[in-house]
């Protein structure tokens, strides 16, 4: 018996509207913003923790609280997207992006940057899959992989011009250009948005799960407040108290899933074990590589007192190896399969944190540098590796869902790592034990959640 559109929630194909260079152009800057904002706030957190007198449990809120809720809300923002329609919630995250960016910028005290993140986290989830949806709405099959290549070095491009080109703003004109700069180029897009697409309506008549993603953000956010208080070194209940709270608000988060008529994740969504493994993997490569980047910007600063620009540009190193890795990533898969492709770049991943322990309050910048490199490398490889894991047992009605997926667990991987690790870098009176101990705490981390990969991996044979 046939269903009507509003029935079964699928959308009645239309043709696609031919996007301009324009268009294009609109939506790969919003996509390297996104991204520009996440490595500016890197370079600029040791000068913002000296201007507003924050320590390092409060500091690190600046970067993971942006990175969880991204990467937690892309998927209820994909729905809501094709519910209300894509241009109009891509103008309406455009426009709340450069706001809360601004808000940021201006912020005169640590709760007020740290809400400003927050709300930027979001407009950034809203932006990205109503932007994927319009490029892919407005290209044909022919055009499609060249404007997709353009998305993609977008975001590359942001990746590296937050680390290079903000550290130059941020020792120019300080660390709150850094925040305005996104801010501006966002603002710049808003008199040309009619030309990424007509302002259709939505056509997904399902209702939206906002219990579930409030129960799910919730469970996450106190699962982050949880880690960094253990960080810290805190005494006392209260750790112990929100990992509590938090594991109890992930339970109703799944049991909430488990009822819904249009769940977020349907239930059993990790049966599959190659996608279990890819998600697993985006996760454990982020958080080995994001606490590395972020503690490596505080030794240069703060101990070795490098100026942003100078800390800026020794990414450059890890930024280009991310792209050698990325290359040699479908070569190495084909030749050695998925599990020893992972095992390899996992050596990296565990290794260099190690390495980094060989760093004094006296030198070693060279040493970082280069092993920061060699981590890059690995998560090029790492990342083809979790990416084409994940999605290859995928039906290609459901690719888009584990494509999801996967970019949400890279977010968390950075937010909660990052979490926990740099409030525990902080707590020894030596800045140089306490960066070790972090370094060595990223090679755990690694290690333990790389093993687990390499066992589903397997498993998968």
């Amino acid at each position: 018996m046939a269903t009507t559109r509003a029935q079964s929630g699928r959308s009645t194909p239309r043709s696609a509207a031919a996007l301009g260079a324009v268009g294009l152009g609109v939506l790969c800057v919003s996509q390297f913003v996104d991204v520009l904002s996440v490595n500016t706030a890197v370079i600029a957190l040791p000068d913002i923790r000296r201007d507003l007198g924050m320590g390092a449990s409060g500091a690190q809120w600046v970067i993971s609280i942006y990175a969880l809720l991204f990467g937690a809300l892309l998927v209820p923002a994909g729905r809501l997207a094709d519910r209300i329609g894509h241009r109009r919630l891509f103008t309406v995250g455009l426009v709340a992006f450069a706001a809360a960016s601004l808000l940021c910028g201006a912020a005169p005290s640590p709760a007020v940057l740290i809400g400003a993140r927050a709300a930027t986290g979001v407009a950034a989830a809203l932006t990205v899959p109503a932007a994927l949806a319009l490029l892919v709405a407005g290209t044909d099959e022919a055009r499609r992989p060249r404007a997709l290549g353009w998305w993609t070095a977008a975001g590359a491009g942001g990746g590296i011009a937050g680390l290079a080109l903000g550290g130059v703003i941020t020792d120019l004109a300080g660390w709150r250009a850094a925040f305005v700069a996104p801010a501006v180029l966002a603002f710049a897009c808003l008199p040309f948005l009619t030309a990424v697409g007509p302002a259709r309506p939505g056509e997904d008549r399902r209702p939206l799960d906002l219990r579930g993603t409030v129960a799910g953000v919730a469970g996450l956010v106190l699962l982050l407040a949880g880690l960094s208080a253990i960080g810290q070194g805190g005494g006392g209940p209260l750790p112990w108290a929100l990992l509590l709270v938090a594991a109890a608000t992930l339970l109703a988060f799944a049991r909430i899933e488990s009822r819904a008529p249009f769940p977020l994740l349907a239930p059993g969504f990790l049966a599959d074990r190659r996608l279990a493994a890819g998600t697993l993997a985006s996760a454990v490569n982020t958080a080995a590589t994001g606490p590395l980047a972020v503690l490596g910007a505080v030794y240069l600063q703060d101990v070795r007192g490098w100026s942003p620009a100078a800390n800026g540009l020794s990414f450059v190193p890890f930024s280009a190896m991310v792209i050698v890795g990325s290359a040699l990533g479908a070569p190495l898969l084909g030749r050695l399969g998925h599990a020893r492709t992972f095992a390899l770049a996992l050596v990296a991943l565990v290794g260099m944190p190690l390495v980094s322990c060989a760093i004094t309050a006296d030198g070693g910048e060279v040493v970082l540098i280069a092993a920061r490199a060699i981590d890059g490398l690995g998560l090029g490889v790492a990342a083809v590796t979790a990416t084409t894991l994940g999605t290859s047992g995928a039906a290609e009605a459901t690719r888009g869902f584990a494509a999801g997926l996967i970019n949400t667990a890279t977010q968390l991987g950075t937010a909660l790592s990052i979490a926990l690790l740099v409030p525990l870098a902080a707590g020894p009176s030596d800045p140089i034990a306490g960066l070790r101990l972090a370094f060595v705490g990223t090679a755990a981390i690694a290690a333990a959640g790389g093993a687990a990969v390499l066992v589903l991996t397997r498993a998968t044979r």
